[in-house]
């Protein structure tokens, strides 16, 4: 839902880390299938096997990488935004502890070298649910979409007129 709503502001989705991990995932599973099935008996293949098994590990730790350095662990990731003057895209981001009942959720930079100041909040996550356990999401998108808009007041400037 939160990705919805930030969709609906404007924000395009950025979508070259999911391609990235489609792409080294894909590879691990290639070289794992290939050394399996197709790599022949093991005294006279084990350099296939070895080459299999090193670039298998490869793509493992090259989807490691994306996932913690280049996306943070960010549920959504934009393009820079064409309508309002921010200069880099954002990031989405939520996290619940095990067994608690807040829920925080965060805007940032995609760029955090730029001096954006992120926006987030962390709030009880029965303040979402009716009392029959459905999920009031009236409330939630509300709530998203005021801490989007804090997020893009915080680090626009105004425009000047003259």
């Amino acid at each position: 839902m939160h990705v919805q709503v930030v969709h609906d502001e404007g924000y395009e989705e950025r979508t070259v880390f999911g391609n990235l991990k489609i792409v080294f995932g894909l590879g691990a599973i290639g070289c794992a299938a290939y050394a399996h099935f197709l790599a022949g008996d093991f005294p006279a293949s084990w350099w296939i096997i070895f080459a299999c098994v090193t670039a298998y590990a490869a793509c493992q730790v090259a989807l490691t990488y994306v996932v913690t350095r280049l996306e943070k662990g960010a549920i959504l990731c934009t393009k820079k935004p064409t309508h309002i003057a921010l200069t880099s895209g954002i990031s989405l981001s939520s996290f619940r502890r095990n067994y608690s009942d807040e829920y925080m959720l965060r805007i940032e930079s995609m760029n955090g070298k730029d001096g954006c100041k992120p926006a987030s909040f962390k709030r009880k996550i029965n303040r979402w649910f009716y009392e029959d356990g459905e999920l009031a999401e009236d409330k939630f998108k509300g709530e998203v979409r005021e801490l989007l808009k804090e997020y893009e007041k915080k680090n626009t400037s105004p425009k000047k007129t003259k």
